[in-house]
């Protein structure tokens, strides 16, 4: 008597590589890390702002809720929608959604500045990592760079696969090893090899991997191709 299954696909986007690390993932909201990034405005000192007065010099001026303006403590600075905060250069300013956040350029910079391998330099503290093009800063310590070499994430994060959030890693997890000893699946799957070489994770544990290197059967049965179903022998 024989078993019939249908034919499970490798979730080749199951695989975890070299850059997503051991963990299985779960998205969380952002909002205290993002809040991080932004800088209470201060006071306006002299002449150069819309309503005649002005910030100091590398100070950004930006509009308050009481219609004034008053001074952001960087240059060029994102003025925020609330008012009351501002974000650095080439960042945005959110709160409430879980964005990665975005690098500014790294500078000449000072001595008590974050040197990069590269010599050059990011704020204190910031985070000094690998950009597009040479490196970047990131707005919050100790973050990972993105894919994108544009956006970065907290430590214990990873970026999304299109880099525009933050996942948090879960731990502990157990990983299952693939057979080039560095691609890896989620504990509960087995490691399949992908008609391009690559590895995926067939969604079963102890899994039969078919020889079209495309469909997996469950443990104990074998794989009919032509058929598309697993055969199970009783």
């Amino acid at each position: 008597m024989c078993v019939v299954e249908k034919l499970q696909h490798v979730q080749e986007s199951a695989t975890l590589s070299r850059s997503t690390g051991k963990c299985k993932v779960t998205e969380i909201e952002m909002q205290r890390y993002l809040v991080l990034c932004m800088a209470l405005l201060a006071q306006v000192s002299a002449d150069d702002c819309p309503d005649g007065g002005a910030c100091e010099e590398g100070n950004t001026c930006c509009k308050v809720p009481s219609d004034g303006y008053e001074c952001c403590p960087m240059y060029q600075a994102e003025c925020c929608e609330d008012h009351i905060h501002c974000c650095p250069e080439g960042t945005l300013c959110v709160s409430r959604y879980p964005k990665s956040f975005r690098m500014i350029s790294a500078y000449a910079g000072d001595e008590d500045d974050n040197i990069c391998p590269d010599n050059s330099h990011c704020p204190a503290e910031f985070s000094c990592l690998k950009a597009t093009t040479g490196y970047g800063c990131c707005p919050i310590a100790h973050a990972v760079p993105c894919s994108d070499g544009k956006h970065c994430c907290p430590e214990g994060h990873q970026c999304s696969t299109d880099s525009s959030s933050c996942i948090k890693r879960k731990e502990p997890v157990v990983a299952v090893l693939c057979s080039d000893r560095v691609s890896e699946c989620p504990e509960g799957t087995t490691c399949c090899e992908t008609p391009d070489g690559s590895w995926g994770c067939c969604p079963m544990p102890k899994a039969v991997c078919c020889e079209d290197k495309i469909h997996c059967c469950p443990a104990g049965s074998t794989c009919d191709i032509k058929q598309s179903k697993c055969m199970t022998v009783h």
